[in-house]
């Protein structure tokens, strides 16, 4: 029998279901509408790229430009697309040679995670929510770079009058070399705060109004809404947001946490042969969507966990340690007004009431839920009379990193200017802690972290006070 048990460090939720949105995105209406971020050379690197979105389209059957810079007359460009119902991504190198691919699964009416890389004198490989769909090999001639097209979103970059998308767009991002599979499997749903190494274009439509919007990667290739059906801002309801996620490669019998996503793991599955990758993201935002009937309230805040590696469902047991205190003794004594709803990963209606608590502590703040699978969106909820004695999750704290990547001091800057002792914790690719400390944080000043001692790689710095956390990947040379 498979047997897992889920453990939930929940401090601090309120419930919530206003319908509030996490942010905003733009609809495109399926002719000349688009959005135009210049021609800048700073998204035409040469060795390397990865670029993704976020997509939910009204009919994925025919040909639709999501975002490039392709230009089919001269030696230069890319582009995200999808056609046929499958996704479509181009290359062009400085030789002319046009490199491309048709592949996967792309359903209308659904939000779709698409994404595509590409390493001279390496591979082309598609992805679909996370899921490697193809992989062909490429020459070792550079990716084309005259940077005489402008970047599009939304139509052709070399005629805005065809292949124009029909639903909605978020979440643009570009990086400068082929990032790993896992990278996009951790970040997919999150709306980054800041820059990230090698993020070189970054239009999150957050403004939700005018005729502009922001490139917040730092290079400035800010886009400006243009067409005779100039795109639409829209509440965004996708199944990403504001939030801290995880990934870790799961196996057997053994303990996880997942601290930045505010999850413990303790898997105890007796048939599960080899590893498998798991991604828990917990994203600040409403749940949006309808409770069932006889449901009172939600938390504000939910889960969604991604697996990736063998079929099947596991089963087994949530446990929600919301700490001494935070359940009521109503609760405790009638555990199963307290309900775990759930819905499909990428699903933005109606939850389910999927199980009630077996057993609530009012003394330990546990809530267990018997049961359980992976692949889907999870949040607690309530019925009847008794409400979760809950407050709120801290909310994100902003701060920025530089140099990075970084070979001897680091700086950390908080977007505050107060005093506040603060912990930091810094983690390696392979998830083992390398450094904790605490210090205060006083003024305005970056604070300086040493970082001579650590080897060449990529890390994770989470920063904790009594106001929030905040999370950061950083490059050390």
């Amino acid at each position: 029998m498979k047997q897992l048990k889920f453990v939930l460090l929940l401090a601090f939720l309120p419930l919530f279901s206003s319908g509030t949105s996490c942010d905003n995105m733009l609809n495109f209406p399926g002719f000349n509408s688009y959005v135009d971020c210049g021609p800048a050379i700073a998204l035409n690197p040469e060795s390397g790229i990865t670029v993704q979105a976020w997509i939910y389209t009204l009919d994925a059957s025919f040909n639709q430009k999501i975002a490039g810079n392709i230009d089919p007359f001269t030696n230069s460009g890319y582009e995200l697309a999808i056609d046929s119902n499958m996704l479509y991504c181009e290359i062009k190198d400085t030789s002319g040679v046009l490199t491309f691919f048709r592949a996967g699964q792309i359903n209308a009416n659904e939000w779709t995670h698409v994404a595509f890389s590409y390493k001279v004198n390496g591979t082309m490989k598609g992805y679909i929510n996370g899921n490697e769909i193809i992989s062909i090999p490429v020459s070792s001639t550079p990716i084309g770079n005259t940077g005489t097209t402008n970047f599009i979103i939304g139509s052709a970059p070399w005629d805005q009058n065809y292949f124009n998308f029909n639903g909605n767009i978020d979440e643009v991002k570009i990086f400068s070399s082929q990032i790993s599979i896992d990278q996009i499997r951790e970040e997919m749903r999150m709306i980054y705060s800041g820059t990230l190494p090698g993020l070189i274009g970054y239009w999150k439509f957050a403004e939700g109004s005018g005729t502009t919007t922001a490139d917040l990667s730092g290079q400035n290739n800010n886009g400006t809404l243009y067409g005779l059906n100039t795109p639409t801002w829209t509440a965004s309801d996708g199944p990403y947001g504001s939030g801290f996620s995880e990934l870790q490669i799961i196996s057997c019998c053994n303990f996880y946490n997942f601290d930045p996503a505010n999850l413990r793991l303790d898997i105890d599955i007796t048939n599960l042969t080899g590893t498998d990758t798991l991604v828990v993201s917990y994203i600040q935002c409403d749940p949006g969507g309808s409770v069932p009937s006889g449901s009172t309230d939600y938390v504000f805040g939910y889960w969604v966990l991604d697996k990736y590696g063998s079929p099947g469902v596991f089963n087994g047991r949530f446990d929600f340690t919301l700490g001494s205190g935070m359940i009521s003794p109503q609760d405790e004594t009638t555990p199963g007004n307290l309900k775990l709803y759930t819905r499909n990963p990428n699903a933005t209606g109606t939850w389910t009431i999927w199980n009630s608590a077996s057993t609530a502590s009012s003394s330990s703040g546990l809530i267990q839920f018997a049961g359980a699978s992976l692949n889907q969106q999870i949040v607690i909820g309530t019925t009847g009379n008794s409400p979760l004695e809950i407050n709120s999750i801290p909310p994100a704290l902003d701060f920025s990193l530089s140099p990075n990547p970084v070979n001897q001091f680091l700086n950390l800057q908080l977007d505050w200017n107060r005093s506040e002792p603060l912990e930091v914790q810094i983690y390696n690719s392979y998830g083992q802690q390398v450094h904790h400390g605490h210090f205060l944080y006083a003024s305005a000043s970056p604070v300086k972290l040493n970082c001579t001692e650590f080897s060449s790689g990529i890390y994770t710095i989470l920063i904790l006070s009594k106001n929030g956390k905040g999370i950061r990947k950083f490059i050390v040379e």
